[in-house]
């Protein structure tokens, strides 16, 4: 974890794996829904806002993952 205020390239790495877990299951999710069918423009859009929401959670939180931890 990386210093409040502050995203690693280890921060980075994992908001991109979260966004890829997001996205395949959002796929499947919208396939089972449809019938087969996949919105894509939707699977985009969550791999998006899981990448964003989780470095907005990295830049709040301190090395021991405590949110606004030594504030």
């Amino acid at each position: 974890m990386s210093r409040l205020f502050n995203i690693s390239l280890q921060d980075l790495f994992r908001g991109l794996i979260l966004a890829v877990v997001n996205s395949v299951l959002t796929t499947l999710y919208t396939a089972l829904q449809n019938g087969g069918s996949i919105d894509w423009k939707s699977v985009a859009l969550v791999a998006i806002t899981s990448v964003i929401g989780y470095l907005l959670k990295a830049l709040a939180t301190d090395e021991e993952g405590k949110i606004m931890g030594k504030v």
